[in-house]
């Protein structure tokens, strides 16, 4: 779902607006489609369904089972290869770029997470490819949340 003008509208809320424990997965106001990274949130659900999955990229062994993420917009699917995971604050910089402002910026931003990611994956990112960030809670404090990174693979 996106809401810029209600970035949280779907936090405790269902497709048709009702009340929802589990909400429904959403895209970060600041982002538009043709932004350098598009954030999305979503719960980690203690019954394994939403973003729960996320949590099991901890484990490179996952990765490498499930390199690939898809994401598909009335504009058509678009397909993300996983290079970062990294355990995060809400608060982090990272939720703070949406669009790049050079290709310094950009290198800048991909050599920083990946410094703090959970293992290397051997994928390289470059300027201009469009990055999708998923983003869900992990842990013990309310801060803390876990994101998988991929960046998009043209075909």
């Amino acid at each position: 779902m996106f809401t810029p003008e209600e970035p949280q509208k779907y936090l405790r809320k269902n497709f048709e607006g009702e009340y929802s424990v589990s909400g429904v997965p959403f895209l970060d106001g600041a982002s538009t489609p043709e932004c350098d990274n598009l954030i999305i949130y979503g719960h980690n659900m203690k019954n394994g369904t939403m973003f729960s999955d996320i949590t099991q990229y901890r484990n490179k062994a996952y990765c490498e089972e499930h390199p690939y993420i898809e994401f598909e917009t009335a504009d058509g699917l678009k397909v993300y290869q996983v290079f970062a995971v990294v355990c995060l604050k809400k608060t982090d910089l990272w939720y703070n770029i949406s669009c790049f402002e050079s290709k310094e910026h950009y290198q800048k931003a991909i050599t920083e997470i990946k410094d703090r990611s959970l293992y290397y994956t051997g994928i390289e990112p470059h300027f201009k490819e469009q990055l999708l960030t998923l983003s869900t809670c992990f842990g013990d404090s309310k801060d803390s949340r876990m994101v998988v990174i991929g960046v998009e693979q043209i075909r």
